[in-house]
């Protein structure tokens, strides 16, 4: 999306179930499926399978970190990493990976749905766990001081050099589960969930619930764009963005299910969406 017209690609490695997107620092965009990871630079579009050293399948999460290696988290099958040459396997945990964050320092941090965090930096392995045991974590992401927050079943978790402390509905964060959490560039958390969308400041939780103009308050992708402008993919046909004045949306007569939102460097929106198409 340009800002003004949708553009959907459905021919080629592009007919698979697109599940993530991603966007490098040459504005490269890199998608994967559950088995292979697809790059399109704009002119030509390319796959990547076993066949092609892919070392893994079971694909869930895709990243770029600071030198432009591209991260790959799988369902139980490790971490993958590809500098655009070689393929990298990582073994040493079996996260299920739900979310990857890269810090200022470029360090990798991995969401796994059993409830703990793991980072690398490039060297050593750390995991924290997050929540109690029996509830999952959805997705972590890191502010402009590299503080960790976690969306859980359990609420939201910030973690400061393994410190933890939880907001939930005590604190006024009106949440149910599915929690997915992505910090703007002023450091306000945009969350949501099963039960709308949650903005938090730093002071206060702000809730909108079947807010104007958007029937369906099941948000399952969060992106923030180069204006900080937040874009939201429902699962319905709505996408939906909010300038921090009005809510708007668009409705897509093909049912997108958007399951993932990325920004490209020209402020193009890329979506994807399980059984459908980019757009």
């Amino acid at each position: 999306f340009d800002g003004v017209t949708f553009t959907s690609f459905t021919d080629g490695v592009c007919a698979g179930e697109m599940l993530d997107v991603a966007v490098d620092n040459d504005n490269v965009k890199w998608f994967i499926t559950a088995k292979t990871v697809i790059k399109h630079d704009d002119a030509v579009w390319e796959m990547y399978d076993h066949e092609k050293g892919l070392p893994a399948e079971w694909l869930t999460t895709i990243a770029v970190d600071r030198n432009n290696t591209i991260w790959i988290g799988t369902s139980g099958l490790g971490i993958i990493s590809f500098d655009g040459q070689s393929w990298q396997h990582y073994t040493e945990y079996m996260p299920n990976v739900v979310s990857i964050a890269v810090s200022k320092e470029n360090t990798l941090w991995f969401g796994d749905y059993r409830g703990s965090v793991f980072s690398f930096d490039g060297s050593e392995w750390q995991q924290i766990q997050v929540t109690d045991s029996s509830w999952y974590l959805y997705s972590c992401t890191l502010d402009s001081e590299d503080v960790i927050w976690c969306g859980t079943d359990q609420g939201l978790y910030r973690i400061i050099e393994g410190e933890k402390q939880l907001f939930n509905k005590v604190d006024g964060f009106n949440y149910s589960t599915r929690i997915l959490v992505v910090a703007d560039s002023n450091d306000v958390l945009w969350m949501s969930g099963y039960q709308g969308i949650t903005r938090y400041d730093g002071n206060k939780f702000t809730n909108f619930l079947g807010f104007t103009g958007i029937s369906n308050t099941y948000v399952c992708s969060i992106a923030i764009d180069h204006d900080n402008v937040k874009w939201f993919g429902h699962r319905s046909e709505w996408i939906s963005y909010f300038n921090d004045i009005s809510w708007y949306g668009y409705i897509r007569d093909n049912y997108i299910l958007a399951e993932d939102i990325a920004v490209s460097q020209n402020n193009f929106i890329w979506f994807t969406a399980e059984r459908k198409k980019p757009i």
